[in-house]
């Protein structure tokens, strides 16, 4: 709002305007859309006059911003909005300037018209210094997350649409056009560094992508997948200390297979150094009275490998392009329970065991024990007496 039209001001005005009348007073001001009406008394007579306000221009002047959509359109490349920018910003509030100092509907909507042409040509300086930018004499510009290359044949022909456009909507829709036809969603300048497998005296790496702009190391072409270069190296190969097979060579490595003593029993392996693919044997020997709990294969990175059973203690697996550990476990072993009703594992098994043992008990005709039968009298004095004769 123009602080010029405010009440005081339009007084003044008027009694500036009718002072011809010796001690004029103004008595009352009213303000419509577009006009204020002033009255004064000067003795006793009174007078009236009508001062224009451009309210009315200065509503279409913010309509036509609004509908320009800078303020809602978004520069490509940051979260500027199109109005934010200071030549813009500029334009708009000149545009108010000259429309609230005008004094008749005639100047207010020339002052209108002005500003209308005003931002217009701001924008197409605006939007073609855009364009001037990206294009950059053919060369690759890269704006946010997108690389943009521009044909000189693409380029003029946007900012000849953008400098005859004859309103806003066309200058930013030319600026869109050219850029649409050049935007890339994948990250610029990737450049990829091959796989190289590692040797006894070089490391290796996995093919990785590394951002000339940003300096961020990707796994895939598109630059989605962020790593680092130490993620994708591959430490040198470590040469078995003795035994086993040997290496083929640096093209064909052989890798170690450990197999750290374990008690109660013995786990042996065959060959101690393999080559990728080989078909390594893991046999395990419990000791007498024990059986084989767990066997564990993990590679040089804590992953578990698939074992295949063989039979009486053989287990097999395919070597991988690592070294590998092996364990195991052994348990005593679960005695056959002597009485269908009588698990191996449960807490009464050994007592019954040592009864049967020492005579003291045979169960019963159809070969349980009874355990959840009531035990009578007879058959307790009976336990007694064997325990006590040592039967």
């Amino acid at each position: 709002m123009n602080t010029e039209w405010n009440e005081a001001a339009i007084k003044a005005k008027a009694t500036e305007a009718l002072a011809e009348k010796a001690d004029a007073k103004v008595t009352s001001v009213s303000v419509s859309d577009s006009t204020a009406k002033i009255t004064l008394r000067y003795g006793y007579s009174e007078a009236t006059a009508t001062i224009y306000t451009p309210s009315d221009a200065a509503a279409q002047w913010t309509a036509h911003i609004e509908s320009t959509k800078l303020g809602s359109t978004t520069v490509s490349g940051s979260d500027m909005k199109y109005s934010e920018a200071p030549d813009i910003q500029k334009a708009m509030a000149d545009g108010y300037s000259a429309i609230w100092a005008a004094k008749t509907e005639v100047d207010a909507t020339k002052a209108l018209e002005d500003s209308k042409a005003a931002l217009l040509k701001v924008v197409q300086d605006y939007v073609k210094f855009l364009a001037d930018t990206v294009y950059n004499k053919g060369e690759a510009t890269v704006i946010g997350d997108k690389s943009y290359t521009v044909s000189e044949t693409d380029y003029n022909t946007a900012v000849t649409a953008i400098t005859g456009a004859e309103n806003v909507a066309k200058v930013l829709n030319a600026y869109s056009t050219m850029l649409s036809a050049q935007t890339s969603k994948q990250p610029p300048y990737l450049t990829k560094t091959e796989a190289k497998a590692a040797t006894y005296t070089e490391t290796g790496n996995h093919e990785y992508y590394t951002c000339s702009v940003c300096q961020k190391v990707f796994k895939d072409a598109a630059g989605t997948q962020e790593t680092t270069v130490e993620a994708e190296t591959i430490a040198k190969l470590t040469r078995p200390s003795s035994g086993g097979s040997s290496s083929r060579g640096d093209c064909d490595p052989s890798y170690a297979v450990t197999a750290p003593s374990t008690k109660n029993g013995d786990v042996t392996v065959s060959p101690k150094n393999a080559s990728k693919g080989d078909r390594v044997t893991i046999t395990v020997t419990p000791d007498k009275g024990y059986e084989l709990d767990k066997l564990t294969v993990k590679g040089a990175s804590g992953n578990k490998l698939k074992l295949t059973v063989k039979g009486n203690g053989k287990y097999t697996f395919p070597m991988p392009g690592s070294k590998v550990t092996v364990s195991a476990e052994s348990v005593e072993e679960q005695a056959a329970s002597i009485f269908a009703d009588v698990p191996a594992g449960a807490y009464y098994a050994k007592a019954v065991e040592w009864a049967v043992k020492k005579g003291i008990t045979n169960g019963l005709a159809d070969g349980t024990f009874g355990v959840n039968n009531t035990c009578t009298r007879g058959q307790s004095v009976t336990f007694l007496y064997r325990a006590y004769q040592g039967k």
